[in-house]
């Protein structure tokens, strides 16, 4: 039994060194094109309208344009990715998140949406846009954007829950 303790003392101090050693060797994140696709929408503006323009067909979907992520090290950036119509392109900037492969993005704008052609030919809405996105490891990450209504025109306009209101979106990507 004395001999039993050191040799547990000596293993225990072995493994938190290489555990401290695996957490040492997370490096920073590595910047690049991923591939986005929505998974859910919470509207809380139209009692789910919006979910149309994102959720077309009612089930995942894919962003049409790949958007760039920064490394860390270029951080904060700002720089125009290109969205998918009715939307058009948008200048984004980003900030850290506060930990390697985390990001903010602050008060990114859309103006004069045609918010759904087919159901709403003159319905135009102002959005601003706010967004965390985080890595879950080096070419996969996972978001969530909130789109505020801040205006809408136009006089076949559904009649809006509230005025500035929110839409949740969920995402995730992929490294191209």
């Amino acid at each position: 039994m004395k001999f039993f303790l050191p040799i547990l003392i000596l293993v225990t101090a072995c493994t938190a060194t290489k555990t401290d050693t695996a957490e040492d060797t997370l490096s920073e994140f590595e910047g690049g094109n991923f591939q986005f696709v929505n998974t859910s929408v919470s509207d809380q503006c139209l009692d789910g309208a919006f979910t149309v323009l994102f959720l077309p067909d009612g089930s995942e979907h894919n962003w049409a344009y790949p958007v760039e992520l920064p490394s860390d090290s270029a951080l904060p950036a700002t720089y125009d990715i290109q969205l998918e119509e009715p939307f058009s392109v948008m200048e984004v900037s980003v900030t850290s998140g506060g930990s390697s492969g985390s990001f903010v993005i602050g008060d990114a704008v859309q103006e004069e949406v045609l918010f759904n052609a087919d159901a709403y030919a003159d319905c135009i809405v102002d959005l601003s846009i706010n967004a965390t996105i985080t890595t879950t490891d080096s070419n996969n990450v996972i978001g969530q954007a909130i789109l505020s209504v801040t205006e809408y025109s136009g006089e076949t306009c559904p009649v809006f829950s509230a005025s500035p209101c929110d839409i949740s979106l969920d995402f995730s990507g992929y490294r191209l």
